[in-house]
């Protein structure tokens, strides 16, 4: 070979190596990618997506947080830390839903939590907007363990003023003006209608705006009033009949909260009750096994529901009221005989009695909200 031609091509490469380097190297890199098939986009879409995955799991858990779903709400945050374990979001958010259910627990040490509140104040991580409103809703739950209510509703309040639509603190804080010398019912309205808006889906706005509107309608002297609230309160029920619950005690109060206006609703929910009571399953969720307490309305007392026996004899007595109520409404005998059988069955059911006093009490509601001449 000619020197003089080695010598232009070695003059040509060292005057354009940066050039010739560069289309090698897109030459090399495309060769690659047409033989094993890589796309360099896929992995900056594989990198959006995992993110997109890490906002959302995020995103799920603290709108389930603020619902009162603790244990979900951590289950969607665990997710979050498969996919990226440092990322800090979750990992204050599995901390707060973790806080939440501790303090659910009939052993938790309130002292526990209030120290871990200290620590809580200085972590600059979960002193942002994003956590007051959810923290300030934790010191609420553990002012009220320790019977401080006035700081507990501070609190409460405080979470509503930093986000006004959080359902739990809503929900909290509706039941609180329900209770003895503390009750405003008025208060207690605004509060779950409001928890109704923000949380349509969900059965603890319609149970307790329905029982505010029940209580304000017994309370009410007005008997065209009355009746205006004992209807709406009613409503309450209809709107939940298609939502997903399984506490015993809840479905026998929307039950009881439907009956005089709408008695084969009642029926609905009571049938229901004895189901859950019947069903092994759903007996041994929530609240079901446990005593339930129940406040006479009409007359001062509260009567415990403890055996499986005084329960299935609560639900008689409340389905034979609403037989008497289908009776009142309908004038139709086989009702007034229903009433009967069933009264009976729940006679012997209560061997003490002592859940006979609810009955008589139901009975007193209904002949004010229903008045009869049986």
């Amino acid at each position: 070979m000619d020197q003089s031609f080695l010598d232009t091509i070695l003059k040509a490469t060292k005057d354009y190596w940066f050039l010739i380097t560069l289309v090698a190297s897109v030459v090399l890199t495309l060769s690659y990618m047409i033989v094993f098939r890589v796309n360099p986009w896929d992995q900056q879409r594989a990198i959006k997506l995992r993110r997109d995955r890490i906002r959302f799991h995020n995103s799920v858990g603290y709108s389930l947080i603020e619902t009162g779903h603790f244990t979900d709400a951590r289950a969607e945050f665990e997710e979050s830390l498969k996919l990226s374990a440092e990322d800090q979001t979750a990992v204050n958010g599995k901390y707060l839903a973790n806080l939440f259910i501790n303090i659910a627990s009939p052993t938790a040490d309130p002292a526990i939590g209030f120290a871990i509140h200290r620590r809580i104040t200085e972590n600059e991580s979960l002193k942002r907007e994003q956590h007051l409103h959810i923290i300030d809703k934790y010191l609420g739950d553990l002012y009220m363990r320790i019977s401080d209510v006035p700081k507990a509703v501070q609190y409460y309040r405080s979470a509503l003023e930093h986000k006004p639509d959080y359902p739990d603190a809503l929900y909290t804080l509706g039941w609180h003006y329900y209770q003895g010398v503390h009750g405003d019912l008025s208060e207690m309205e605004r509060l779950f209608r409001k928890l109704t808006e923000v949380d349509p889906h969900g059965f603890r706005g319609f149970h307790g705006l329905g029982y505010a509107l029940y209580m304000k309608a017994l309370l009410e002297p007005d008997a065209e009033a009355r009746k205006l609230l004992i209807s709406e309160a009613s409503e309450q029920s209809g709107a939940a009949k298609v939502l997903y619950f399984n506490q015993v005690n809840i479905v026998m109060d929307f039950g009881e909260i439907s009956r005089s206006v709408d008695p084969e609703l009642a029926l609905f929910f009571h049938d229901y009750g004895k189901k859950i009571l019947t069903d092994p399953v759903l007996r041994d969720l929530g609240d079901n096994p446990y005593p339930l307490l129940n406040r006479l309305l009409m007359s001062e007392g509260e009567i415990n529901i403890a055996s499986k026996d005084d329960k299935l004899a609560w639900i008689s007595y409340q389905k034979a009221l609403d037989h008497l109520a289908l009776h009142r409404t309908t004038g139709e005998k086989k009702n007034a005989d229903e009433h009967k059988r069933l009264f009976e069955k729940a006679q012997r059911l209560d061997s003490t009695k002592f859940v006979h006093y609810i009955y008589a009490d139901q009975l007193a509601v209904l002949d004010l909200l229903l008045p009869g001449g049986e």
